[in-house]
């Protein structure tokens, strides 16, 4: 009798198996609109969500309405749910809450993260040196947002690692308002990378030496440097700056 091979389930279908039909919507929702499938100013389109998921309109409804609240939509009355377009000065005021978060999340990270969660954080700058040194510009922002996640949730807190996933959501969902528009924002180009892991590595260096001054200061810095990006990239699409 043929042995049974014991196979690990992919984060989706893990996904689907742990959460409620609610939850599983109102992430399939979220993910299209964070993966420029829904794009910032198109109406959601109901009735063609509930053909392709195979559910009525009511969750689809309640997805709306959380996202919501988390600032990924604008439900207009008698009109429909809509992907909300951010106004410049909201970006701006986004990146003042992130240096104040990312100034915490640094001093918390040092004063806990073990040797191999920074160990962990160590090999996905690796695997951004070899995308960056591959050309492969595509790929290194998804690795650029999973290290910044891993700082956060190795910090402790999970209601600061909230409060930055919360930010994280409304600042893509301007890069895609931006590159619709005509600017530069899907992905940075290659010497931005290459700097910006620099400073990856130089944020685990200070998380190992226990400065947490230095930590706060390198991630402060860095997302400055990136906020400045953004701003350029708005301005090529010819968004208001306030």
């Amino acid at each position: 009798m043929a042995k049974e091979v014991k196979t690990t389930p992919s984060p989706e279908i893990e996904y689907l198996q742990n959460n409620s039909l609610p939850e599983v919507i109102l992430k399939v929702l979220e993910t299209k609109i964070l993966n420029h499938e829904i794009l910032p100013g198109e109406r959601v389109n109901e009735k063609k969500l509930s053909e392709e998921l195979g559910v009525s309109r009511i969750p689809i409804r309640e997805a709306c309405r959380k996202l919501e609240q988390e600032g990924l939509i604008e439900i207009q009355r008698n009109k429909g749910a809509y992907v909300r377009e951010l106004e410049m000065y909201e970006v701006l005021n986004l990146y003042d809450i992130r240096v104040a978060l990312d100034d915490l999340a640094g001093r918390l990270i040092t004063a806990h993260a073990s040797e191999t969660e920074i160990k962990q954080l160590e090999d996905l700058v690796d695997k951004m040196d070899a995308v960056n040194n591959s050309g492969d510009v595509n790929n290194f922002y998804p690795l650029n947002v999973a290290f910044h996640e891993m700082v956060y949730r190795f910090a402790r807190n999970d209601r600061l690692a909230k409060m930055y996933k919360g930010l994280g959501r409304e600042l893509r969902l301007f890069r895609s308002q931006a590159s619709e528009a005509g600017g530069d924002m899907v992905d940075f180009d290659q010497k931005f990378n290459i700097d910006a892991n620099l400073e990856h590595r130089e944020i685990v260096d200070a998380i190992r030496a226990h400065d947490a001054d230095k930590v706060s200061e390198i991630m402060q810095t860095h997302l400055l440097k990136g906020r400045d990006r953004t701003v350029r990239g708005a301005e090529a699409a010819g968004l208001a700056i306030a």
